[in-house]
Order: structure tokens, then C-alpha cells, then sequence
């Protein structure tokens, strides 16, 4: 008996499942069949629950998204934007403006060449309101405050 044993196993067509791989074959395809018809009720369920139209769900900016648009502003001031390097910040998400719009504090360091060509770090806040659309656009963004090197540069609040 052991030598037929040897000899099935050798033979490529041997199925040590037997039966029970026949019967694997017809429960996955039952299965297969029942997942495919539990998807397509879902899906007709799903449609016909909303008479509503869906509207886009608007994704508001990361705090890295918010740095990037504040690197922007505080190029805008230097003497010499293009040797800027832009080394550590810290960013909050302030809540709400007064229209809804997401409120972003950044504060960042910035390493560029003054006047003179010397490399000064220069810190800077930035207080800046997203008003929708697609966040890398600047004119997306509304900049409240810019403080640069302890002194106010710009301070759009007091403005009506």
C-alpha cells in the first residue's frame, strides 16, 4: 500500500483533496454568486434610498497645505526670496471665521539673505482664512495677519 501511496504522489494528475476539492470548487462558486447578488441589492437599494442629489463632500486644507501657502506670503517680503529656506513651524487650525472659513496660525523660522547677502533667521506668524476651492491657489486664501521678525507687516483685520 505504501508503494501505490509513492507512486500517486509522484503523478502530477494525483489530488491529495480528492472529493473534497470537487465540493471546495461548488462553495466557492455558491459563494461567488451569493457576493455578487448581495452587491448588486445593495447598490439598487443604495440608489433608490436618496432623492437627493450628493454633492461633493469639500476637503478643507492640512496644516502642511496651510505652510506651503504661508511660504508664499513670507517670500512675498524678503529681500531675497529665492535663497529662502524655510527650516521649522508649528501650525493650529483656529476654528471658524465669521463666514465658516477655516482658520490657520502658522508660525515659522526662515533662513534668507538680507540686504547685505549675510543668511539671517528670521521668524514669522502668519494668520491666514481658506475660502475654498483647490488650497494651492493663493487666491483661495485670505491672509489676516503677517508678522515678521516681531513686527506687523500686514494686518488686514482692521480693514472693513
Amino acid at each position: 500500500m505504501n508503494k501505490i501511496r509513492k507512486e500517486e504522489i509522484m503523478n502530477k494528475s494525483y489530488n491529495p483533496l480528492g472529493k473534497l476539492g470537487k465540493k471546495a470548487k461548488i462553495v466557492i462558486s455558491i459563494l461567488t454568486i451569493f457576493v455578487a447578488i448581495t452587491f448588486i441589492v445593495v447598490m439598487i437599494i443604495g440608489d433608490s434610498g436618496s432623492s437627493q442629489p450628493t454633492q461633493p463632500l469639500e476637503v478643507k486644507p492640512t496644516c502642511l497645505e496651510s505652510y506651503i501657502i504661508s511660504q508664499t506670503y513670507v517670500e512675498r517680503i524678503l529681500k531675497s526670496p529665492s535663497t529662502a529656506e524655510f527650516i521649522n513651524y508649528k501650525c493650529m487650525v483656529k476654528g471658524v471665521d465669521i463666514e465658516n472659513n477655516k482658520r490657520y496660525i502658522v508660525l515659522g523660522e526662515v533662513d534668507s539673505q538680507n540686504s547685505f547677502g549675510a543668511i539671517i533667521r528670521n521668524a514669522y506668524t502668519i494668520n491666514t482664512d481658506y475660502l475654498g476651492g483647490e488650497w494651492s491657489e493663493i487666491k483661495n486664501w485670505k491672509l489676516n495677519i503677517l508678522v515678521f521678525d516681531g513686527e506687523v507687516i500686514i494686518d488686514n483685520t482692521m480693514k472693513e
